[in-house]
């Protein structure tokens, strides 16, 4: 199996054959100040770098490293997803950060055997970190990222120190349910909404960083799916489609017959991010999922229930942030809350892709939460 993007890294000359009437590929900063822009944190943006950790196997796993060294906190995203998901997180957050392409996505190498499930994954994030020198993390993983980071706090408690749930628990949701990340999406921003103002900086006087109380009833009633953010359904019927697109605009037509982003503005940086031109001129996405048999994309988040055990035997700080037009419903809060009674919940206003949604309110909380105390 060959992964193209072995030959496409970023900052990489472009071939000699190719055709330089062609405009040049975007800087994959190129965002950052419109990003900035839209959270209101003004033109000083965090210093930031490209790094990557190469594993035994030889396969790379990429990051992009935010602010001091070592970093305090560690991004994990959803399937589909890339490290740049969580740039507009991080831009609210300034504290020292690495967000990692998980295997298969990014500028992560694509895996031989097309295992992308939390276990795997949970041993790439621990090399890297390993091989950065970081020491215990706050790890915030939202969906597929989160499911890794249950197994990586489990199985390497030396470098947890908290776990943040971003919109996942072990019990999947159903088909019908709303979502943007656990079996795929179109691109990182693909369900960012226009509204990612800066918001105030504290949470909400209901979050319950601090007392401990959950955010939410779990016996409330459900909201229903709110515009510009496509069901899981709807997700796996975009995967299964085309692969390859003559353009971008092509991509981002499609997304939005999908019902995926609240504009095209916004499709466009996730877009642009989350795939690459191939050396033919068409344009393909940059993660593995979208180039496997849809049942063996889908088999990452597939049947994981089995980590209620290991999530319910840490004696970390869990906190779990829902999106309330997310994937988590209610009777899964009240399964996460009679599992694990000490651990906290709270809802946003977003919908699965919280770091999108919410990011100046999700690093809010990622900060205080952070300032927890843990186990020693």
């Amino acid at each position: 199996m060959t992964d193209p993007h072995a030959s496409t890294e970023h900052g990489s000359a472009e071939g000699a054959g190719e055709n330089t009437d062609r405009p040049a590929e975007p800087d994959e900063f190129s965002f950052l100040p419109e990003d900035a822009d839209r959270v209101g944190i003004g033109s000083a943006l965090p210093a930031h770098r490209r790094v990557g950790v190469t594993r035994e196997d030889g396969a790379v796993v990429s990051a992009i490293e935010w602010g001091s060294h070592p970093p305090q906190v560690t991004l994990l995203h959803g399937a589909g997803l890339n490290a740049h998901t969580w740039d507009p997180t991080v831009l609210c957050l300034n504290v020292g950060t690495l967000a990692i392409d998980l295997p298969g996505h990014g500028d992560s190498t694509w895996r031989e055997d097309a295992d992308y499930g939390p276990a795997r994954n949970a041993e790439a994030v621990a090399d890297v970190l390993a091989g950065l020198g970081a020491g215990p993390q706050v790890i915030v993983g939202q969906s597929l990222g989160g499911l890794t980071g249950i197994v990586l706090a489990a199985e390497h408690p030396e470098l947890v120190s908290h776990l943040i749930l971003v919109d996942i628990v072990p019990t999947l949701p159903t088909d019908d349910a709303p979502g943007d990340g656990t079996v795929g999406t179109v691109g990182e921003n693909a369900g960012e909404t226009a509204s990612t103002e800066r918001a105030p900086s504290t949470p909400a006087a209901s979050t319950p960083v601090a007392a401990g109380a959950p955010a939410t009833d779990p016996g409330g009633e459900e909201p229903t799916a709110t515009p510009g953010k496509p069901t899981l359904a709807q997700i796996r019927e975009f995967m299964t489609g085309q692969r390859q697109y003559p353009s971008r605009d092509q991509i981002i037509d499609r997304a939005l017959a999908f019902g995926y982003g609240p504009d095209r503005g916004a499709l466009t940086r996730g877009v642009t991010l989350n795939t690459r031109r191939r050396d033919d001129g068409q344009y393909e996405f940059k993660h593995h999922l979208a180039h496997l048999d849809p049942e063996v994309a889908m088999a990452a988040g597939r049947d994981t229930s089995a980590l209620w055990e290991p999530l319910t035997s840490l004696t970390i700080p869990v906190l779990l942030i829902r999106g309330r037009q997310g994937v988590v419903d209610t009777a899964q809060v009240a399964e996460f809350l009679r599992r694990a009674p000490g651990d906290d919940v709270v809802d946003l206003d977003s919908g699965h892709n919280v770091q999108e949604d919410s990011p100046a309110a999700l690093a809010d909380l990622i900060r205080a939460f952070g300032e927890r105390p843990s186990p020693a």
